[in-house]
């Protein structure tokens, strides 16, 4: 289930479902994934993409933040071992650009278009 909460101030959608895709599209405005395989993105410069499943990946706008969960996979199951936060500046993350996790930093993944 995908939830969506608009007021004058913000928007937040949050979903706990596997494979989902969501945007944050609105000034100060939040897109929350926690299930495996999303994709979410920050398409405002005051918005956040926040992915927090296994095997997701997050993208953004110049100006946007990016929160996405480390996890570590060891033959039998997923380990949780923390988050990575970053702004999008263009220079060390870049904008429209997906991005994974892999020993506490951000990777692009070359693999996912737009």
């Amino acid at each position: 289930m995908t939830n969506k909460k608009t007021t004058q101030y913000y928007e937040a959608i949050y979903s706990e479902k596997e494979n989902v895709r969501l945007e944050a599209t609105k000034e100060r405005s939040i897109a929350l994934a926690t299930g495996w395989y999303s994709m979410v993105s920050a398409l405002n410069a005051k918005s956040v993409a926040c992915a927090m499943g296994a095997v997701s990946v997050v993208k953004g706008v110049k100006g946007s933040w990016l929160v996405i969960a480390d996890w570590e996979y060891n033959g039998d199951r997923h380990i949780f071992k923390g988050v990575v936060i970053a702004q999008v500046d263009n220079e060390k993350v870049k904008a429209n650009t997906w991005y994974e996790t892999r020993d506490g930093q951000l990777w692009e993944n070359p693999n996912l278009g737009e």
